[in-house]
């Protein structure tokens, strides 16, 4: 049965696919702004030369424009901000487009950014992605941008494509962690990076967080080489105080993560909740809000483990609340299962806290600790078991 879902969603995604692409021809053909070229090799390329540019005023400030799906704060989203703050406002104009509302919409704002909704934006493939497309051929062509900067996949697939037609000078797009992963079904991986070679056609540059994404995209053909760079995010490791630890104290684990489904957030907690069981010493704190946040919520409250589970919303402090932990946990599927891990953890020992860096490598027992084993084992299989119950605990 999952199999046959799987199928269908590969088909309904390969129509729609099908139907983007008659209607980006049209476009194409009608604007006069590219033209289709059929190479004697397996593939088809559709290249779009660059349209003259008049020279720009040295006092006219360059119109750059970031794209993003939804309105939060996540990684994301602040990696975004972070590279916009860096620029200088005397040369640039920003602007930001997203899906309307949210604490991003907010942020953007506060910081005198232009922020252009997108009402149309979806996170699942459907037919509201034709609409989004040409919504944002039109914004493309009403603001004339000289540069589009996209943000993961959706935005990615739509943007880049429709900020070509439109004759957008320089196009960049970065790669904050691939739609595929290994625990879809194998055509929805093989369909996902077709999407993303076709689309790496229609820009300059495709940024990469971590070298071993940029390896895997160049092996796989998914991207030029002289396409892929590799900017790591930049952190500013935050000052945490060394807290006392007795033995009494008990074991903190702690995490910061977003309340959805990639973050694999209902195994996690069910996993806690046996953990609560097993040992009267463990304790969980995990940080952050999303879509399941009530779902999550109302488990943890029937569980009778509320005071020992604690889910404190959305917190800015994060620093305050790293310095509560003895372990950082990672429960997300795709980044335990990815080449390469992006962020720091903070494990801790007795003597204070510990602030030892990922490796970047494939290795899902991130580090050999007391405290921490690979727990992306749990929930993927029917024999898999809460994998951090592992240690001096």
């Amino acid at each position: 049965m999952l199999f046959k879902y799987e199928v269908s969603r590969v088909i309904w995604a390969s129509v729609n696919l099908w139907l983007f692409s008659l209607m980006i021809f049209f476009i194409a053909v009608k604007s006069k702004a590219a033209t289709l070229l059929l190479s004697v090799s397996f593939e088809a390329e559709l290249l779009f030369p660059q349209p003259m540019v008049n020279p720009v005023n040295t006092i006219t400030r360059k119109k750059i424009v970031h794209i993003q799906l939804l309105p939060l704060l996540s990684g994301a989203q602040n990696v975004m901000l972070k590279i916009l703050e860096s620029l200088d406002r005397d040369k640039y104009e920003i602007y930001v487009i997203s899906k309307p509302g949210g604490p991003l919409v907010k942020k953007v704002k506060e910081l005198g950014y232009k922020h252009v909704p997108l009402n149309s934006f979806r996170r699942n493939i459907s037919f509201m992605d034709i609409i989004a497309f040409i919504k944002l051929y039109k914004i493309f062509k009403k603001y004339k941008f000289d540069i589009v900067h996209t943000h993961s996949s959706k935005p990615g697939f739509l943007g880049r494509i429709a900020a070509r037609i439109a004759g957008v000078p320089k196009i960049i797009h970065t790669v904050h962690g691939f739609p595929f992963h290994p625990y879809q079904n194998k055509y929805i991986i093989e369909f996902y990076k077709a999407m993303e070679k076709f689309a790496a056609l229609f820009c300059d540059k495709v940024v990469f967080v971590n070298n071993s994404e940029r390896e895997t995209a160049i092996s796989d053909r998914l991207v030029q080489p002289e396409k892929a760079v590799t900017i790591y995010n930049g952190i500013e490791l935050p000052k945490i105080n060394q807290r006392q630890r007795k033995k009494s104290d008990g074991l903190v684990i702690g995490s910061t993560l977003r309340f959805w489904n990639q973050k694999n957030i209902f195994d996690t907690i069910e996993a806690a909740i046996q953990v609560c069981k097993k040992s009267e010493r463990i304790k969980f704190i995990f940080v952050g809000h999303g879509e399941l946040y009530k779902d999550v919520e109302d488990i943890v409250n029937k569980s009778g483990f509320k005071d020992r589970i604690q889910l404190p919303g959305w917190q800015n402090n994060v620093t305050d609340w790293l310095q509560k932990f003895d372990v950082f946990l990672l429960p997300d599927k795709r980044q335990l299962s990815r080449l390469g891990c992006r962020y720091f953890l903070y494990p801790r020992n007795d003597n204070g806290p510990v602030a030892d860096k990922i490796p970047l490598n494939g290795s899902t027992d991130i580090f050999d600790g007391d405290f921490f084993h690979d727990f992306s084992r749990f929930g993927n299989g029917k024999n898999a078991k809460p994998a951090f119950l592992h240690g001096k605990i």
